[in-house]
């Protein structure tokens, strides 16, 4: 019999490139400029170490709730002896990697030199992902506009009625390359985006029932520009900031000091 061999796609990143995304990283999620030096303790352990700043159990709760860090992660990442650290471990690390490059991996391969990572899946490359499928659809094989509305009109306006061009795409593409956007744009309760030939498609709603659901705006729908898409993204960002916000002070309030 034959040996099968698999072979993994493969990303080499020195440690000088581990530093600056750590230090990019941190400056996103604490607003704070640190200079950070990652490196190999040995084949099997690399930290990330701050050069003129010590980490407060705050910072790293952040740090650690942006990944959605689970248990183990912040135990091992929280000092036992103090309420200051000017370091974090590549269990920290690695989400925080994960986080900036939009990737994911299988395993990885600690040397002096450099960090391998193995089984790479960057969002590029992977073509599940929202950004891999953006970037490769075949236009033909997509709706157009007028074909999915004439299909809404002809099939009750409804969620109902939208779900079973999800599943088409679903089934050709792998993915439904339709959004809910479910909050309003203050003209509408909310409204779904989906992939169209010509761009992105805006499909509002305002009414929502145990059956059909959702019921469409129909002659509100209209494609995305750059601009609706931003104003969409910033409302989005500032929705969910406050929220999160708000969920971890809830948490705080109602959880033990660590």
């Amino acid at each position: 019999m034959e040996e099968q061999i698999d072979i993994l796609k493969t990303r080499r990143m020195s440690w000088d490139a581990v530093s600056r995304i750590l230090e990019e990283s941190v400056h996103e999620l604490l607003g704070k400029k640190i200079r950070i030096r990652a490196w190999a303790e040995d084949t099997d352990y690399w930290g990330a170490i701050a050069q003129d700043y010590r980490f407060s159990l705050d910072d790293l709760n952040r740090l650690m709730d942006s990944v959605q860090a689970n248990s183990t992660v912040r135990l091992r990442t929280l000092p036992e002896d103090d309420t200051t650290t000017n370091s974090f471990g590549m269990d920290l690390g690695e989400l925080l990697l994960k986080r900036k490059l939009q990737a994911n991996w299988s395993d990885w391969h600690i040397a002096k030199p450099c960090l391998w990572l193995l089984g790479y899946i960057s969002r590029q490359t992977h073509p599940y992902t929202a950004t891999g499928l953006l970037n490769s659809l075949p236009k033909d094989k997509l709706m157009s506009t007028e074909d999915v509305k004439d299909y809404l009109y002809r099939n009750g306006c409804s969620d109902r009625a939208l779900s079973e061009i999800r599943e088409a795409y679903l089934e050709e593409f792998g993915n439904e390359l339709c959004w809910r956007y479910p909050i309003s744009d203050e003209k509408h309760l909310g409204a779904f985006i989906l992939v169209v030939q010509e761009g992105f498609l805006h499909i509002p709603y305002d009414c929502v029932y145990y059956e059909p659901y959702e019921l469409l705006e129909m002659d509100d729908i209209a494609l995305h520009n750059a601009e609706s898409l931003e104003l969409f993204l910033a409302d989005w960002i500032n929705f969910s900031d406050d929220l999160v916000d708000a969920l971890n002070a809830m948490r705080d309030k109602m959880s033990p000091q660590l």
